[in-house]
């Protein structure tokens, strides 16, 4: 009888939510680190880069298995997941540097056309992951069929990648 991954009262995957998590954690050190210690080089071993490489796919992963078809609701449910916290986390970066808040910069940043702020530099990662959502559709029938479809996309995304990077 097979193993089944622990999980939450609400479904969830709670090793892959931990991993997550870590990960999340890594690239938040890296980035603390980055802004107090002049000349520092990255901890562990300037490895970030991997971790938001790695949370994403993560997190593809679990939409995937959360998908239900209905497209506009699943858009629907990340905005309202992501939105207050861009939200946050753009409000204290304001208030810790100072500055007056730009109100069009609380559009959520997906849809502009802009750098992020520098308020909240990594404001970029939503961005990529809102963009990511609207091919959610493309994901999930690679994701549900023979893995030549999952080859595939990965095969498609590796220019997109290098692009973006």
């Amino acid at each position: 009888m097979p193993l089944k991954p622990p999980t939450s009262a609400f479904g969830r995957n709670v090793t892959v939510d931990c991993i997550r998590g870590l990960l999340a954690l890594h690239v938040f050190t890296e980035h603390f680190f980055e802004r107090k210690i002049h000349g520092y080089a990255g901890f562990p071993f300037g490895l970030a880069g991997y971790s938001v490489w790695g949370f994403f796919a993560l997190s593809a992963y679990v939409l995937c298995r959360s998908w239900d078809g209905n497209f506009f609701a699943f858009l629907v449910r990340r905005l309202v997941r992501l939105w207050p916290l861009y939200a946050l986390c753009l409000t204290l970066g304001y208030l810790g540097l100072g500055q007056a808040p730009e109100p069009l910069r609380y559009v959520f940043l997906p849809v502009q056309i802009s750098p992020p702020p520098a308020v909240d530099p990594p404001s970029w990662s939503l961005t990529v992951e809102w963009w990511a959502m609207m091919a959610m559709p493309l994901y999930v029938w690679a994701a549900r069929g023979p893995y030549i479809r999952v080859v595939g996309l990965m095969l498609l995304c590796i220019p997109l990648a290098l692009w973006v990077d």
